[in-house]
């Protein structure tokens, strides 16, 4: 994996394989074309002189990958979603590995449709190595406390084992550290 390219992973419990045929759709995928494909990876041209590679891990590379997942949540809070990942980790049984150049908004647009349509077919959730995790279903739910993120962000917090999903501004201080406490701000029950 290339450290200067943007990547996620999508970790699935789901047994999942990557094929060409979802991303067929012209109107959906404009400019998107799949360059190469191999037993586990494809890779992509996207517009305006961008590209993806997205690659499939199971087995022993799989259980490295949650291993090490498992080892760097220390890093992440709330606790509450560090203790409800360390059991869904557990269930993974496909990771998607997406690394994207997006060189402009074209690009950047085609990379946001690949992404959605690989989430759309194996399910799961997402990480931001470094940065954040989601719930299945797309709600940050974990962030690396000094991590880059911001801006308006749906979030989840957990309460008596439901996700409780809100609209929060992660640049405002007070709601992010709640946030990262596992405490629901004022008026969201």
């Amino acid at each position: 994996m290339s450290e200067n390219r943007p990547y996620c992973y999508l970790l699935s419990p789901d047994d999942f394989e990557l094929s060409t045929e979802m991303f067929a759709n012209p109107t959906r995928f404009r400019g998107v074309e799949v360059t190469s494909e191999s037993s586990n990876g494809l890779k992509m041209k996207l517009p305006g002189d961008g590209s993806a590679y997205l690659r499939v891990i199971k087995g022993d590379e799989l259980a490295e990958t949650l291993a090490e997942l498992d080892r760097q949540l220390h890093e992440y809070s709330p606790e509450s979603a560090v203790n409800w990942m360390r059991s869904y980790l557990k269930g993974v049984s496909t990771a998607v590995i997406m690394e994207f150049e997006q060189e402009n908004f074209a690009s950047q647009q085609a990379a946001e449709e690949v992404r959605c349509a690989v989430w759309e077919k194996a399910k799961g959730l997402w990480h931001y190595p470094s940065e954040s995790y989601s719930n299945e279903h797309g709600a940050l739910v974990m962030v690396v406390p000094t991590g880059g993120i911001d801006g308006k962000r749906v979030v989840a917090t957990l309460k008596d084992g439901d996700w409780v999903e809100y609209t929060i501004d992660l640049t405002n201080s007070v709601r992010f550290d709640r946030f990262k406490r596992g405490q629901l701000p004022p008026g969201i029950v």
